[in-house]
């Protein structure tokens, strides 16, 4: 998380600082911003640029050089824990170079409220009270020793000062207070999101003993009627082999029936055939009987006449 705000705020740091350096450019080359000049003590980008010059130019470069270390950390590390501070320090002060590049007219200090509220993405309370602590140097500075700088004016008023540190510390504080709501609704949501969590955990894990406990039950039933069925089948193949060893039993007593029944087949050719052969010796004696008894009939006959 903090890898993708530091790319945001480096990006948001760079924008900031090369609109400082545009404003310098119109403001101190093209000195467009002198229309503001309405008061005697307003100073002009002219006399500044005579009067205050090098302090233009090191507020110019400074947020360049704090853009500079940024890019270089992030380069290095893209969570280093130096990363956030040099984003805001480099957002302060290029709003405080926008200031003075403006001739510290009052429009470039909404840049101000500019940094707070890209700071606030941070949600750091310590970061935001740094900028702001700077800022109200920055202000009490302008007011006691560079009031041409910071204000536009050589001689500026406590009430403005007031008005604007008035200002400048509600906004940081709202902004402030908004980051803690912030995170207190966060720990609230991760206390309610862990409850929720919990609780969705503890109704699958009861429904996953629920079904645990019903697969278990199955799981016996099961158990049972594969050992009533395993019984069965004990049954069943002892069943079978009796039946084999009856049918291996029958089948031999068939084989020896049908040996019996062929010796017995053979004995009655072998009785048809002596029938046979008693049935031609018997023709074959009755014929001889009957040649025998012809000599005998006409001797016979003979006798009687």
């Amino acid at each position: 998380m903090i890898k993708q705000k530091n790319k945001v705020m480096i990006v948001i740091s760079v924008l900031s600082v090369l609109l400082s350096v545009i404003i310098h450019i119109l403001g101190r080359v093209y000195h467009l911003f002198d229309y503001t000049m309405l008061a005697d003590s307003a100073v002009s980008s002219i006399y500044l640029e005579e009067n205050y010059g090098g302090i233009l130019y090191a507020l110019l470069f400074l947020p360049i050089f704090l853009a500079g270390i940024s890019l270089f950390l992030y380069k290095l590390k893209k969570e280093h824990t130096l990363l956030p501070f040099m984003n805001t320090l480099c957002l302060t002060f290029a709003s405080i170079s926008m200031i003075a590049g403006g001739s510290g007219r009052i429009e470039f200090h909404f840049s101000i409220f500019m940094v707070v509220a890209a700071l606030a993405f941070y949600g750091s309370i310590s970061l935001i009270s740094i900028m702001t602590t700077i800022f109200a140097v920055q202000h009490l500075l302008g007011f006691f020793v560079l009031p041409e700088i910071v204000f536009g004016y050589t001689d500026y008023s406590l009430r403005m000062l007031i008005i604007h540190a008035l200002f400048l510390v509600l906004t940081s504080g709202a902004t402030s207070w908004q980051v803690f709501s912030n995170k207190n609704i966060q720990k609230q949501l991760e206390v309610d999101k862990k409850q929720e969590r919990k609780s969705v955990i503890d109704d699958i894990v009861g429904r996953m003993s629920a079904t645990s406990a019903s697969v278990l039950e199955t799981a016996k039933h099961l158990n049972q009627k594969a050992e009533l069925t395993d019984d069965n089948s004990r049954r069943m193949a002892s069943s079978i082999s009796e039946l084999t060893e009856g049918a291996q039993r029958q089948w031999n007593r068939l084989n020896e029936n049908v040996h019996v029944m062929n010796e017995m087949s053979d004995g009655m050719e072998q009785m048809a055939g002596t029938s046979v052969e008693v049935s031609i010796s018997r023709k074959k004696l009755l014929q001889r009987r009957k040649q025998g008894r012809k000599p005998w009939n006409h001797l016979w006959m003979l006798l009687n006449t």
